[in-house]
């Protein structure tokens, strides 16, 4: 199980689709996943430990698609927290800059609302890794 400092929890401002791809039959893939940085995210009904799953992020980058499988499930007030794990280095690395991106998106629209200030992403990214970056997870 990843340490609370490496779970990358996923802003829920920021739409991911999902789609389930298979169950890993006998937990050979779960063996194989790399000690890395675990996404954790709200999903609406139950999904087994050990799902296949290929996630993307539309409003960030559309033509990014990355696969990882179900680590971990827990109830929460908005349906389920996912654990995913990644089976390469590769994957969640592109998987945490893609979280990164979202986190900065989330931090300009909450700079708007509670604000007023309108940052295009170049000034969000600036302020947010001033601010977040040294504690954003990294790969273990």
């Amino acid at each position: 199980m990843a340490n609370a400092d490496d779970i990358i929890r996923h802003p829920v401002e920021i739409p991911l689709e999902i789609k389930a791809m298979d169950v890993a039959v006998d937990n050979q893939l779960t063996h194989k996943l790399v000690g890395c940085v675990q996404l954790t995210f709200h999903f609406p009904m139950m999904i087994a430990v050990g799902v296949l799953l290929t996630v993307s992020i539309p409003s960030i980058n559309a033509q990014e698609e990355l696969h990882g499988q179900v680590s971990s499930l827990s109830q929460s007030k908005h349906g389920f927290m996912i654990g995913m794990s990644f089976q390469s280095e590769q994957e969640a690395f592109r998987m945490r800059m893609l979280e990164q991106l979202c986190h900065i998106e989330e931090y300009r629209q909450r700079i708007l609302l509670s604000e007023g200030r309108l940052l295009s992403q170049d000034q969000a990214a600036s302020e947010w890794i001033d601010q977040y970056a040294a504690v954003f997870p990294v790969l273990s």
